[in-house]
């Protein structure tokens, strides 16, 4: 059974509606507000009309329906933890479940979150790219600090109420999202395995350059997202189907990973000779001296990660000993 709107919440959102011109709507009971990621004037109006009693928490937007089911986007994290395939940032920064271990609560008792003070003081703060959650694909969920207790020595806070954590939560902000190519062909396939075929296709055959990484910037973002449902799905009705689902989803979690270091380093090690050769040929003297050494260490160093790599795919081995030759190339046209 659905909790009534207070006439204090229709206040609210009659306000927000004229005031931060957001899309708003309820959903489980829940005011959800949709805003333009440009818009930080709305998302600034938002939090001051909720108040300084509320606490804040950036989350990946693909949780949103946890947090309205259940007040928190880990609502299933004792079930099924689906971040193995994220960094864990924003999620326990400051150990803050280790710390809820401890206390005899559950993981999904307690939060990392930013106090009303903190998050409105500066635009930056707003930012969800230092939690690795691009912004288009956040959302923000905001608490009743009345509701919560802070956990000391941390950023988190737990639920005074754990059997009720729906009750602290008072609204949820999300952005409108700007897909890809690559995200509309993914969102237009109607089943679970057509995504994972691609998926695995984009990540096993066409990631080799810096450029192709840009053209499907957020896939971890996907793979979280097929994984956690189809854990859920596995969890409600356990089935062979859905096990080799989640098994084919690590194994291009883990390819994605590999993929993503080893075009950065080959990138890194590139640019390097790229930029002594143009300091030199531009005759930048201060770029110059300290570029000198560069090529050295660009040789020094993939050699180095060729020997403890070990086995490498035939496309990165022979990419890195290319780029090895191009360094020794540009020592040599440089007389360094």
């Amino acid at each position: 059974m659905e909790t009534p709107i207070t006439q204090e919440t229709q206040n609210r959102i009659q306000q927000l509606k004229k005031e931060a011109g957001a899309d708003v709507e309820i959903i489980l009971g829940t005011t959800v507000f949709t805003v333009q990621t440009s818009s930080k004037d709305a998302l600034l109006r938002i939090a001051n009309v909720y108040g300084e009693k509320t606490v804040f928490r950036i989350i990946n937007a693909t949780f949103i329906q946890d947090a309205l089911e259940f007040g928190t986007d880990k609502g299933r994290i004792e079930e099924y933890d689906y971040r193995r395939v994220t960094d864990g940032a924003g999620y326990d920064v400051w150990g803050v479940e280790k710390k809820a271990l401890e206390m005899g609560l559950g993981k999904s008792d307690v939060l990392c979150g930013t106090p009303h003070d903190f998050f409105i003081r500066d635009e930056d703060e707003y930012r969800s790219s230092g939690l690795g959650i691009p912004e288009d694909r956040s959302a923000i969920l905001i608490y009743d600090a009345e509701k919560l207790r802070e956990i000391e020595g941390t950023d988190g806070y737990v639920f005074t109420n754990p059997e009720d954590k729906k009750g602290a939560l008072l609204g949820v902000v999300k952005f409108k999202e700007s897909l890809t190519e690559f995200e509309k062909e993914f969102n237009s396939l109607e089943t679970v395995d057509e995504k994972i075929e691609l998926l695995e296709r984009e990540v096993f055959q066409n990631l080799n350059r810096k450029e192709d990484l840009k053209k499907t910037p957020y896939m971890a973002l996907h793979i979280v997202e097929l994984l956690y449902k189809e854990s859920l799905s596995n969890t409600n009705n356990p089935s062979a189907v859905s096990l080799e689902r989640i098994a084919k989803l690590k194994v291009i979690s883990d390819r994605l990973d590999y993929e993503l270091r080893m075009i950065n380093f080959a990138d890194n090690m590139e640019s390097q000779v790229r930029m002594t050769s143009e300091a030199f040929s531009k005759g930048d003297n201060r770029r110059m001296e300290l570029m000198r050494t560069w090529p050295d260490f660009v040789i020094e160093t993939t050699e180095s990660f060729l020997q403890e790599e070990g086995k490498l795919d035939e496309k990165y081995r022979t990419k890195l000993q290319k780029i090895i030759e191009e360094a020794k190339r540009c020592k040599v046209d440089l007389c360094l």
